[in-house]
């Protein structure tokens, strides 16, 4: 009998801890899904909701805001040889461009990046 009840405790214990660890699992996506779906809203009715003041405040930080995206999308040997960067600042966008030196043959990668919430509008590769 002493058994039983311990097994029983067992298994009630150790189905309690799983339905913790469920209701924790399970609000995950659907969480995620109206958070996505709450920042569209409201970016569809105000593109520049993070606030007032820029994320990005300058060149320095731009650039590493933008560098882990192109050397994951273009490799870090390319985009290590288009250094130094070329950086403009145009209205509240950051145009950052890569270089090469003079009678190099190919091209480097451009992007555009929102300093109010660091939103990606543009990245390409030239050749």
């Amino acid at each position: 009998m002493r058994k039983l009840v311990i097994i029983f405790s067992f298994v009630l214990l150790n189905n309690c801890i799983v339905k913790a660890q469920e209701n924790r699992v399970d609000t995950g996506k659907k969480f995620a899904q109206k958070e996505l779906d709450l920042a569209l809203a409201i970016e569809k009715e105000n593109p520049n909701y993070v606030g007032v003041k820029p994320l990005i405040k300058n060149e320095e930080m731009a650039i590493q805001v933008i560098e882990p995206i192109v050397v994951g999308k273009y490799g870090k040997e390319r985009i290590e040889l288009q250094k130094p960067y070329k950086v403009h600042k145009i209205e509240q966008y950051y145009i950052i461009s890569g270089t090469l030196p003079f009678g190099s043959i190919g091209g480097t990668f451009v992007i555009i990046i929102d300093e109010t919430n660091a939103r990606v509008l543009h990245l390409t590769h030239y050749k």
